[in-house]
C-alpha cells in the first residue's frame, strides 16, 4: 500500500518534469524561423538566468518542502500559510534586485562571460535580448515552484502536472503570436516562456484553495512595496549605467567588472533603504539581523 501511494505521487511528478522538454521542442520549432544562432543564444541566456535563480530558489525550497510536509501531516494550516508567505516573500525580495541587475548590466555580464573569438557583439546582443525578456519570469517562477511544494505536501502531484501540461497549448499559441504574427524574434521566445510561467503560477495559486485557503493579502501587499522600490531603484541604476558608459567608452574587462560592481552597490544601497522606508517587513528583519551581526563584531 505504501509503495502504491508513493507511485501515485511520483508518477505525475515525473511526467511534469517532461513538460519542460516539450516546451524546448516547441521553442526549437519556432526558433528555426528566426535568425541564425537564435537557439544557441536562448540556450546561453538560460544558463545565465539559471545561475542566480537556481541558487535562490533551489537553496531555499529544499529545506522548505519538508516543513510544508510536516505541517500538512499535522494539519497545521495556519503555519503553512505563514511559512509560505514568509518564504516566498523573502524570495521576492531577493529576486527584484536580480531582475534590475539583469536589465541594467545584463549585456555587460554577457560580454564579460562570453564575448571572445567567434562570439562577437551581435551574439552578445542576441543573448542579452533573450535574457531581458526571461528575467521578468523570476517572480512567477518563484511563486510557481513554491506553491507546487505545497501541493506535494498534501500528496497532490496530479494538479501541477495537469496545469503544466495544459500550458503546452498556451506555449504554442504565444510563440505563434509573438514570433510569426508580431515578429518579436528571440525576445518573443523567452517572453512566451515568462508568460507561460505566470499562467502556471496564477492557476496553481487559485486551485490550491481546494486544499487550503491561502492568505495572499500580506504577501502581495509586500510585493507591491517591493515593486515600487524596485522601479525607483531601476531608474537610479539605469541612469548611473548610462552615465558610466558615457564616461568610459572602452568595453574592457576591468571596466565591465567595475560597472557591474558599481551598479550592484547602488542597487542594494537604494533598494534596501526604500523598502525600510515603506516598512516592508522582510527588509526590516534583514536590516535587524545584519545590524545585530555587525554589532557583535
Amino acid at each position: 500500500p505504501h509503495f502504491k501511494a508513493i507511485g501515485e505521487l511520483l508518477f505525475p511528478a515525473i511526467l511534469s518534469s517532461t513538460v519542460g522538454q516539450i516546451h524546448i521542442y516547441v521553442d526549437m520549432f519556432f526558433t528555426s524561423s528566426i535568425s541564425e544562432g537564435a537557439w544557441t543564444a536562448i540556450g546561453y541566456a538560460n544558463r545565465i538566468f539559471q545561475f542566480p535563480v537556481g541558487i535562490l530558489v533551489t537553496a531555499f525550497l529544499v529545506p522548505l518542502f519538508p516543513i510544508f510536509a510536516r505541517l500538512a501531516a499535522e494539519n497545521r494550516l495556519d503555519d503553512i500559510r505563514n511559512y509560505f508567505n514568509k518564504g516566498v516573500g523573502v524570495l521576492f525580495f531577493a529576486a527584484i534586485p536580480i531582475i534590475i541587475g539583469i536589465i541594467t548590466v545584463g549585456q555587460d555580464g554577457v560580454r564579460l562571460v562570453y564575448e571572445r573569438g567567434a562570439f562577437d557583439a551581435t551574439a552578445t546582443f542576441m543573448v542579452s535580448e533573450a535574457l531581458w525578456f526571461l528575467s521578468v519570469s523570476i517572480i512567477p517562477y518563484v511563486f510557481r515552484d513554491s506553491i507546487t511544494r505545497v501541493y506535494y505536501s498534501f500528496n497532490d502531484s496530479a494538479t501541477p502536472f495537469v496545469v503544466a501540461f495544459s500550458s503546452v497549448i498556451l506555449k504554442l499559441l504565444l510563440n505563434w503570436l509573438l514570433i510569426i504574427k508580431l515578429g518579436f524574434g528571440i525576445g518573443g521566445i523567452t517572453l512566451s516562456t515568462s508568460l507561460v510561467t505566470l499562467f502556471n503560477a496564477i492557476i496553481l495559486g487559485i486551485l490550491i484553495s481546494k486544499k487550503i485557503t491561502m492568505n495572499y493579502k500580506s504577501l502581495f501587499k509586500n510585493l507591491l512595496k517591493m515593486i515600487v522600490s524596485g522601479i525607483i531603484t531601476f531608474v537610479a541604476c539605469w541612469f548611473c549605467a548610462v552615465e558610466f558608459d558615457k564616461l568610459v567608452q572602452l568595453p574592457m574587462i576591468p571596466f565591465e567588472i567595475l560597472k557591474i560592481c558599481l551598479i550592484a552597490i547602488i542597487c542594494i544601497g537604494v533598494y534596501l533603504p526604500l523598502n525600510l522606508a515603506f516598512k516592508m517587513e522582510y527588509a526590516g528583519e534583514l536590516f535587524n539581523r545584519l545590524s545585530a551581526r555587525f554589532s557583535r563584531k
